[in-house]
């Protein structure tokens, strides 16, 4: 369309406009990313640098910033057979429209300036420039839909690299407890960040997880694998899976035995992650040993008997089931025997403690399945873990 700017408002070197090669377009717009700057500063930048008028949209409107050659911000955008555009995400865009002679740099700018304004309409932002939120870039980190360009970005922005090896951590507490295991985890060396996803708090550390990681009463803590940071999703994944296996702390204070499945492992729970991702748990509930412990919790004293039931399935005597219970050991005698009574086996014998403890684990995922339903999978096939994320 017919506005055209003067040579006084050419580029850097006020001779018009340029065809830059490749490289030098990549590391002007890597630049402006790791400057942090918001998307009035991306389109301005673009358009010095292009020497045209360039603009960036949201399908909603609430986003449509447009900069002539002088870096000016204006409202016109032109229409016509000039107007490149690329489409940023599903539902926005960036666009350039020079009226002069083509610049066959033109196509490469538009392309690496889409992939700058992903990440930039990532963040929110304070004003025109501000600063990126942690937040947002968490979730681009933990996000399978997020691509690899926008994952390193927000890594890099993060403090970390491709190769920082990194945990995600999924945490479900109300936002006071979330911000205590925070704290806790930041005394450790590297940097720690996280995320209210609403369902859960996802957290992300290059640091070590305490040993005596404090948990407070009625949270609960999956922790991911160890992987480099461009494999984040790879890890929040398993954090997830690993949180249906978490019972909520009943005390504020460490340690957590492993039947009281407070701040649960992804790498110790092995082939059982199977039973998470792709048992069901409308088939679990059809177990005819599932509705058995259903029926001893109602009986019982509910968790009282489910504790014991987990430390008879994990140790090796009925003796050691109570010294580790605090109980008389005719009582844990007693409530074995009505367990096997209702179960149908023994509970007591090597293939019976196996037994036992898959029930133990498949009703623990059944009722997870109902607790964490924001963010399981549909189904085995529809692998969508992460779908409470953007």
């Amino acid at each position: 369309m017919g506005t055209s700017f003067s040579s006084s408002n050419a580029g850097e070197n006020g001779s018009g406009p340029q065809s830059p090669d490749l490289s030098g377009t990549i590391e002007f717009f890597d630049r402006l990313i790791e400057e942090g700057a918001g998307v009035p500063a991306l389109v301005s930048q673009a358009a010095r640098r292009a020497q045209c008028i360039v603009g960036l949209r949201t399908s909603g409107g609430d986003v449509d910033v447009a900069a002539g050659a002088d870096g000016r911000l204006t409202l016109a955008r032109p229409v016509g057979p000039d107007l490149l555009i690329r489409p940023v995400g599903r539902d926005s865009e960036v666009w350039l429209f020079r009226s002069g002679p083509d610049v066959a740099d033109d196509e490469s700018l538009l392309q690496r300036m889409a992939v700058a304004a992903s990440v930039s309409l990532r963040y929110k932002w304070f004003g025109a420039y501000g600063q990126a939120d942690p937040g947002a870039m968490v979730e681009t980190l933990v996000s399978r839909s997020a691509d690899d360009t926008d994952r390193l970005r927000a890594l890099r922005l993060l403090g970390y690299s491709a190769t920082t090896v990194v945990r995600s951590l999924a945490v479900d507490a109300p936002e006071a407890g979330a911000q205590s295991i925070l704290r806790q985890l930041d005394n450790n060396e590297g940097r720690v960040y996280s995320v209210d996803l609403g369902s859960v708090h996802a957290m992300i550390t290059a640091g070590p997880i305490p040993e005596d990681l404090a948990v407070p009463t009625g949270a609960r803590v999956a922790v991911g694998p160890a992987v480099p940071g461009h494999e984040t999703p790879r890890s929040w994944r398993a954090a997830l899976s690993a949180l249906r296996f978490a019972l909520p702390s009943q005390h504020d204070a460490a340690p957590y035995p492993d039947e009281e499945a407070v701040v649960v492992q992804a790498d110790r729970i092995g082939g059982f992650a199977l039973l998470a991702d792709y048992v069901p748990a409308e088939a679990i509930a059809e177990l005819a040993g599932v509705r058995a412990l259903d029926r001893l919790v109602s009986e019982f004293s509910g968790d009282e008997m489910l504790r014991t039931l987990e430390v008879v399935a994990g140790t090796e005597s009925l003796r050691r089931a109570a010294s580790t219970l605090h109980m008389h050991h005719n009582s844990v005698r007693h409530r074995v025997s009505r367990a096997e009574q209702l179960l149908g086996f023994s509970i007591t014998a090597p293939r019976g403690r196996v037994q036992l403890f898959l029930l133990l684990v498949l009703r623990r995922l059944r009722d997870s399945s109902v607790r964490n339903a924001p963010f399981q999978r549909t189904s085995a096939a529809q692998d969508q873990p992460d779908s409470f994320s953007p």
